[in-house]
């Protein structure tokens, strides 16, 4: 059975492992720091439900590397990223 933490725990680690540690930022900074980041796992989390639901459905497809790579090319490419 996974361990399970509350929030103040959660923080802590975070400031810790992610952080360093305060490293001069005010407590409320790192708070939200904090708050940020639970936001995109929440987002991340919702996201592979989803893509777990599509496929539990039948609804998903392997994916194609070429044409993602053929994407993300285009992406950086308008974004005047060449490296």
């Amino acid at each position: 059975m996974p361990e399970t933490i509350n929030e103040l725990e959660a923080f802590n680690v975070f400031v810790d492992d992610e952080l360093g540690g305060l490293n001069g930022m005010t407590l409320q900074q790192a708070l939200e720091e904090f708050l940020a980041c639970r936001k995109s796992v929440e987002a991340i989390r919702d996201k592979l439900k989803q893509a777990h639901s599509e496929s539990d459905r039948d609804e998903s497809k392997p994916l194609d590397v070429e044409s993602l790579k053929r994407e993300v090319r285009k992406r950086l490419e308008a974004e005047s990223i060449t490296d």
